[in-house]
Formats: structure tokens, sequence, C-alpha cells
């Protein structure tokens, strides 16, 4: 599981460490400050991590000079990824490393250093590899093989390590605050060919059918899924619908759209408010995603107060199998967590700095997030921080 992620020339982001040693973690700080850009950071790290090759699409996305360095516990050895995002000679190229502790002594698993090659464990030779493929990637494919070439039989001791690593980078999921699906309508044929295949053409429908895997392959989760959006009150009941269409030649087809049971009355997703949809949405990846990782912009964003307090609860109940790292502005995320559960985000000099909250911060940092008004008037105010405090913090 990772534990630690260390960013580098990443928009304003220098040099940040963000640690995940607790398993519920807030982001906290100023507009400005880069919570968003931390983020955006640990996920396009995590995709290129996993794809191990630069996407052609939006390269000019992508800093030259991106590094990233993982700490990792692996079958409980401390493990480190690094990847580095480089340009020369009009070229882009990925350099990275996989190295474990065993014992006292730390072994490089293997190590692409330079744009063309790549070393492997207890092989002396270098093996030639493309200039925008990085060394995880060769070995991802090499341990899905029958049997490891001979020029990879060193991995055969760290295989399991490695793999463990891969699917870390693939289990993530990242919740933007405007970002909204839309469960699309779907035949059931489709349904079963997705099963059998799982190819996508929208991120839509592959909610949609996600949403039916759950519903008709897994009951007891689904009924636990719908029981907790019962008792947060947003729904009454998820329904799967079934209606008739006919294209342009007169032919029926039976398609299924999803409703949902609110005051009685059913409606699309569509109808229910920006934070309801989001609230879904982030319980539905909890109840059937495997996932590692969770990173959410603003977590309270279009969500009412006493809804949020209650969707933190859940979200602490869940963050003990999977990790949450979310920005947040609300002040209530200073009563709700412990200050070791917050990282200080602050911008000096352009660029953004990172700092693990102590006791001693919360109360100098409380008395002057906002003016001394009654719960009521200011229940629904955005997280600042006057100057005082920023001096407390660093």
């Amino acid at each position: 599981m990772i534990q630690e992620i260390r960013i580098q020339k990443y928009k304003s982001i220098k040099d940040v460490s963000i640690g995940l040693e607790t398993p519920m973690t807030a982001l906290v700080g100023k507009t400005g400050a880069g919570k968003t850009n931390v983020l955006e950071g640990i996920y396009l790290a995590c995709v290129l991590a996993f794809s191990g090759s630069i996407p052609q699409s939006n390269t000019a996305d992508i800093p030259r000079g991106f590094s990233v360095y993982y700490s990792m516990v692996l079958r409980e050895k401390p493990c480190w990824y690094q990847f580095k995002f480089l340009f020369k000679k009009d070229r882009y190229f990925i350099q990275d490393s996989f190295t474990i502790k065993e014992g006292r002594k730390k072994i490089e698993i293997f190590g692409k250093r330079d744009p063309f090659t790549v070393k492997v464990l207890d092989n002396s030779k270098l093996m030639y590899i493309p200039a925008e493929t990085s060394g995880l990637n060769i070995i991802k494919k090499m341990l899905i093989q029958p049997e490891l070439p001979d020029e990879f039989s060193g991995l055969s001791t760290y295989a399991n390590e490695i793999a463990g690593a891969i699917l870390d980078f693939s289990r993530i999921q990242y919740f933007r605050s405007q970002s909204q699906l839309d469960p699309a309508l779907f035949l059931e044929k489709d349904f079963d060919l997705w099963r059998k295949t799982q190819f996508i053409i929208s991120e839509d429908l592959r909610f949609s059918f996600e949403l039916y895997d759950l519903f008709k392959n897994k009951p007891k989760q689904f009924e636990t899924f719908a029981r907790v959006l019962r008792e947060l009150d947003i729904v009454e009941e998820i329904q799967a619908s079934e209606i008739t269409a006919k294209d342009e030649v007169g032919q029926e087809y039976h398609c299924l759209v999803w409703r949902f049971l609110v005051n009685g009355k059913a409606f699309p997703f569509t109808c229910l408010s920006q934070g309801a949809r989001r609230i879904i949405q982030m319980l539905f990846n909890l109840h059937y995603h495997k996932t590692a990782l969770i990173l959410i912009q603003q977590l309270e964003s279009s969500i009412h107060y006493a809804l949020f307090m209650d969707f933190l609860n859940i979200l602490q109940e869940h963050a003990i199998e999977k990790k949450v790292l979310f920005s947040s502005y609300s002040e209530h995320i200073f009563k709700f967590l412990k200050p070791e559960q917050m990282i200080y985000l602050y911008n000096k000099n352009n660029a953004t700095k990172a700092r693990r909250l102590k006791s001693r911060h919360m109360g100098p940092l409380l008395s002057h997030l906002t003016p001394k008004e009654s719960h009521a008037q200011h229940s629904g105010k955005f997280l600042t921080i006057s100057y005082r405090g920023r001096r407390l913090l660093g």
C-alpha cells in the first residue's frame, strides 16, 4: 500500500511530499495554495506509472522534469518506485526504477537510467526498450507470461511485490468537484458483452453497467449501498426500469434505465441535486470498486453541512481498507479530524509547500478561521486563514 508520494515539478509544485500514514487525510489551505494541483499531480502520477507509456494526445499537459517518488509497503517490505518524465534532444522519454528493502539491504529490482536501456536484477546485460516506455511497463508484460524469460529470471523472487505496486497504481479513483456521470440507458445484451470483454465506449455507460452488475450479481452489497442512501435521506430506492424503443426500421429494443425514488416519485439521475449525485457516485465507489486510493477535490462542494458530516463518518468507516485523500475549505474539518490527519498547504515564493499539522497549531488556527459568530451564522462559510495563522504554520 502507498505510504507517501513525493511530487516534483508539476504546475505550482516544485517539491512536495504527501504522507498517507493515516487512512483518511485532508488537504487544507487557502485558495491558490495548490490543493487541486496536488490531487491532479498524484492522479496523473498513478496513471502514468500504471500505463508505463507517454500519452501522445496530451503530452503538452505533462511538464518536463515531472518526477514522482512512491514509498510503499508491500508484503511487509518497504519498497520505492521512482518515475521521471524527461525531455532530451527533441524527444520525450521515461526513467524509472524499483527498489525493495530486504533486511538491512536495499535491492534494485530494475532501473531504466537512460532513454533506451533497462537493467534487471541478476542480469548483467542492458536490455533495449523504447524511450517512451517505462521499465515497469516491460516488467508488467513479462509477469503475465506463463514463464519468465531467462533475462528476467531474477524477478521471480519479487514478482508479488511488483504486482502489488502495479495493482495500487491501477486502483485509484479521482472525484473532481464539477465532473458528474449520468448512468446511461443500455441493452442487457450489451451488459453481457461488457462482462466478457470489459470494453466500454463512455464513462457514463461504464457507471451504468457497474451499477447493474452490483444490482444483479451482488444483491447483498447493493442492498447495503441502497440502505446507506436511505439513511442519509438522499433517495428511497434505486430502480432498474425497462423501456421499449424502436430504431429507424421499426425494430424494437428493450432497454434498461435507472430511476431514483425521492418522496414517492421516480426521477432520472440528472434530476437529483448536484450534491446528491456526487455522494451517490462516491458511495458506489466505496461499495463496488477495490480502490487503493480515493482522491476527492473539495469534498464539501454542493453538500449540505449536516449531510457533509454524516458522509465524513461513512468515509471514516471505509477508510480502514482504502486510503482517502481530499481537499477541503470547510472549517468543520478541523473539528472532525485529528491534527495528524491534516496537511496544511501554503504558497511560498510561488511554490506550493506542505506541512503536517500538530496539536499545538489547532488553537491559534481555529481562533482565526472566521469572525466570532454563532454556528448558525457561519456554518456555511469557507475556510480562511489569517496572517497570524499563516505565520504560525510557516
